[in-house]
């Protein structure tokens, strides 16, 4: 778990921009992946903010709704010694409490005023905070900028297909499920019951296993079933990941043989295999 202090800053915005970058990390909280941690003082401005600047009084429902989650979920702290590391004084109790907590992040909407890092606490803005969670890589900003886009509350995925296979046909008929952002599906059933069908069926995987799929598939806005096989593939491990049964036997479907072949060769210490030359 990721303990975090949020600056006002953030849940204003998130309030303000439900589509935003701040809505989209405040989202995680409601996943467990964050832990937020306030303290009295802490508390005492979210709500004077939150509940009582002239911006945020058309949305008191959806303030109060943040408040709400926080006083839930949230670790409350004592701080036990006074800071003085900002130049202005409020920011210091978000300091205190990040102290009291061992925050690992104060996620702050400005930077300026939270200009540096305290012990073992890092100090970062809303995106860049959603870069760390997804990782460095290039290709991790892209999705979290395509998850950002995503309104609170909107499905990620929302599925209702039909598959069959060679010998099989009408293995199965109109199964639909949405997921939403945070969410958990778990599909429950005897061996042979198509939980299997359905996992490949989402990533369109089920064809390059001799199956067909019908239906519709939107994920994060775009129809996959529309999608042609360079697209799928630039979604599939980026977006969508998918760790199949004894993954340890298994064939990733989603990569080209060749692909398998050199990670084994490298796996196994043999000469490491350029990308520019083939095996054959």
């Amino acid at each position: 778990m990721i303990r975090v202090v949020f600056d006002t800053s953030v849940l204003y915005s998130a309030i303000l921009k439900p589509k935003g970058v701040p809505a989209a990390v405040f989202d995680f909280v409601g996943s467990g992946l964050l832990i937020p941690c306030v303290s009295p003082a802490v508390l005492a401005e979210y709500r004077d903010v939150l509940l009582d600047r002239p911006a945020l009084r058309p949305y008191p429902q959806q303030a109060q709704h943040v408040l709400d989650i926080l006083t839930s979920v949230a670790v409350e702290v004592t701080p036990i010694q006074p800071l003085k590391i900002s130049g202005h004084e409020s920011d210091n109790r978000f300091y205190e409490c990040a102290d009291a907590a061992r925050a690992d992040y104060i996620v702050t909407g400005n930077l300026k005023h939270f200009s540096q890092s305290h012990k073992n606490t890092r100090i970062v803005n809303p995106r860049q905070f959603l870069e760390l969670l997804a990782g460095t890589h290039g290709e991790r900003r892209a999705v979290m900028d395509r998850f950002s886009e995503v309104a609170p509350g909107q499905p990620l995925l929302v599925a209702e297909i039909s598959a069959d296979y060679p010998e099989k046909p009408g293995v199965l008929d109109r199964g639909s499920f949405t997921i939403r952002h945070a969410e958990i599906l778990g599909l429950i059933g005897q061996s042979g019951s198509g939980q299997s069908t359905i996992t490949l069926a989402v990533p369109r995987l089920l064809e390059l296993r001799g199956g067909s799929v019908r239906g519709t598939i939107h994920f994060c806005g775009r129809d996959l079933m529309t999608c042609n096989a360079s697209a799928l593939r630039r979604i599939r491990g980026r977006e969508i990941g998918l760790v199949p049964q004894s993954p340890m036997s298994a064939r990733n479907p989603a990569l080209r043989v060749e692909t398998h072949l050199r990670d084994a060769a490298d796996r196994k210490s043999f000469q490491k295999v350029s990308e520019g030359n083939r095996l054959y």
